[in-house]
């Protein structure tokens, strides 16, 4: 999953409101961490972070922009963590170096990301995981040479099940696979890494 192919949707942030709207994604991400999508209302988000629902909805859409934007911001995060260690690094690096790094940033935003996760295995929720997967994945395939539609959808399809979808379920389920398998998170990570790179990056469509 590569961080340079994000794409500006309409739900990135506006110049004139980058501070208003930074804080309420700042709130929504502490109470969906705690307390689950539902559990967390525009109502809430909009008191603690010292505004109006107006407000809420001059910057978002509905619930569920304000978990695609924090989904976004998370990538964007992730983006810039790696640059800066190429730049520390003065080389972009290894793949494998790379991965590792995004796993362990994305770490830090783990229960966010579980929440995302676990949301989108409900029936009765919009395609939230889907959606934010898509749009990782548009500028790729737009910028590729790949016209041939079915070859397109194998790339979305590959690019979903064997690179987005693996490294998110590692971040959110690390921790409690070694405890219940009584192993370390270092022996973990560098086993995972070994079978991401046999899977996913060595049979990409996309070189």
């Amino acid at each position: 999953m590569s961080t340079e192919r994000l794409v500006k949707c309409d739900f990135m942030p506006r110049k004139d409101g980058d501070v208003t709207r930074n804080r309420i994604l700042q709130i929504a991400e502490k109470l969906f961490s705690e307390k689950g999508y539902d559990g967390a209302g525009v109502n809430e988000i909009a008191l603690l972070a010292g505004v109006n629902k107006a407000t809420i909805y001059y910057h978002f859409k509905d619930k569920q922009d304000i978990i695609v934007s924090l989904f976004h911001n998370i990538m964007e995060e992730v983006d810039a963590h790696q640059q800066l260690q190429a730049d520390k690094q003065k080389a972009e690096g290894s793949i494998r170096s790379k991965i590792k790094n995004e796993i362990l940033f994305l770490e830090t935003k783990k229960k966010i990301l579980a929440v995302i996760l676990m949301e989108s295995l409900k029936d009765n929720k919009d395609d939230t995981l889907f959606f934010c997967a898509k749009t990782i994945m548009y500028q790729e395939i737009g910028n590729s040479e790949i016209k041939d539609k079915k070859v397109r959808e194998a790339f979305s399809m590959h690019e979903f099940f064997t690179g987005f979808l693996p490294l998110i379920s590692f971040v959110v389920y690390r921790e409690k696979w070694c405890r219940y398998f009584n192993c370390s998170e270092t022996t973990a990570l560098n086993v995972f890494l070994d079978v991401f790179e046999k899977t996913h990056l060595n049979t990409h469509i996309i070189k």
